[in-house]
């Protein structure tokens, strides 16, 4: 009965030639924007996790694309203790290691592109955003007899997921175990939002 009043409105619509703004199910509202985050959480041996989060905020009528970087490090302010940094755009490379700044145990580069899904239609079209991952990890294996870091090569992996509001969608990042002692961590993930 629904559906017949529904199909029955737009007809009287269109034969009194009223105009109503048309409605793309195919994408997201332009009034709405589109805000992607991307944190790094370390989570430590007997302490509180470690995080360094990024945030990008764009209009949900276009495309956004996201690179990200983190690191992370086993020396703290008081040399003991994880450190984790981040930034938006591409990884800026590490400086030679000193006392001050230690080269990265770990670097970890996010690049997220995001697009409009509109559902499946059951049991009715729900939006979210499409998510593209690509994640590269590196770990300092050593460091050169001039004391440059030196990094094994580098692990990436592809992901595609689907985050409607609210949801969160979590990848746990490669470390093993000489990476976990240094860091003093158990693991390492990276927690996507979007909304």
């Amino acid at each position: 009965m629904r559906s017949t009043t529904v199909s029955w409105s737009m007809v009287a619509a269109s034969c009194l030639g009223v105009a109503a703004p048309a409605m793309s199910l195919d994408e997201p509202p332009p009034s709405r924007r589109i805000e992607l985050r991307v944190e790094t959480v370390a989570a430590r041996d007997g302490g509180p996790a470690v995080t360094c989060e990024v945030v990008a905020v764009k209009s949900a009528g276009s495309t956004l694309a996201m690179d990200s970087w983190s690191t992370l490090d086993g020396a703290g302010p008081d040399r003991r203790g994880t450190v984790c940094r981040c930034g938006a755009g591409a990884f800026p490379g590490t400086a030679p290691p000193s006392d001050a700044a230690p080269a990265p145990v770990l670097i970890h580069e996010v690049s997220a592109v995001t697009g409009w899904d509109s559902g499946t239609m059951d049991p009715g079209a729900v939006g979210a955003l499409q998510l593209s991952l690509t994640l590269t990890s590196r770990r300092r294996t050593g460091l050169s007899p001039d004391g440059k870091p030196i990094y094994g090569a580098p692990a990436k992996s592809f992901r595609i997921t689907r985050l409607e509001p609210g949801e969160e969608y979590f990848v746990p990042l490669p470390l093993d175990v000489g990476g976990r002692e240094v860091l003093g961590v158990e693991d390492v993930v990276l927690r996507v939002r979007a909304g």
